[in-house]
């Protein structure tokens, strides 16, 4: 009989769980990015600003995520390399 890992049959069970866990965050910054642009007008007329000046603003939600990719992901990488490495009986530090 065919052995599957136990850590394929792990992932299939939390596979449905961490594609909801992504869905709800899109969703999230989905909306997060969208509620200036409702308000823009508004926000325009009230605080007497620029067109230019709402679209700063609106371009400032890219640029904290384009500058945190890096880090994070090399973090996630490391993290996520070291772990299968110490499970495999490797001693990394």
């Amino acid at each position: 009989m065919l052995q599957v890992d136990p850590d394929i049959q792990k992932a299939k069970r939390y596979r449905y769980q961490i594609c909801l866990i992504i869905f709800s965050s899109y969703i999230l910054v989905f909306f997060h990015r969208l509620c200036p642009v409702v308000i823009a007008l508004d926000m325009q007329a009230y605080f007497a600003v620029s067109s230019t000046l709402l679209g700063v603003l609106g371009s400032a939600y890219f640029y904290p995520y384009a500058i945190m990719q890096l880090p994070t992901g090399g973090c996630l990488f490391l993290d996520g390399a070291l772990a299968a490495a110490r499970k495999r009986g490797n001693n990394i530090s």
